[in-house]
């Protein structure tokens, strides 16, 4: 069983090395940035879930 799926590489070819420098930061840049909003987005979210979770909770009865 020398053919495993994982077994072969890849040769996937390194993009960065045709981007000028400063394509390279600006495209980082604004990599950091969508990952900026989308932790921002899932800390709401999260947020706005455990508030439910504790008004649910009091309305309840089960905290008091």
């Amino acid at each position: 069983m020398s053919d495993t799926p994982h077994s072969e590489t890849h040769d996937e070819p390194n993009i960065w090395e045709h981007m000028t420098p400063a394509v390279q930061v600006e495209l980082k840049a604004e990599d950091a940035d969508a990952w900026l909003h989308v932790v921002g987005l899932l800390i709401f979210i999260i947020s706005v879930g455990l508030v439910l979770a504790v008004g649910t909770a009091l309305l309840s009865g089960v905290l008091r």
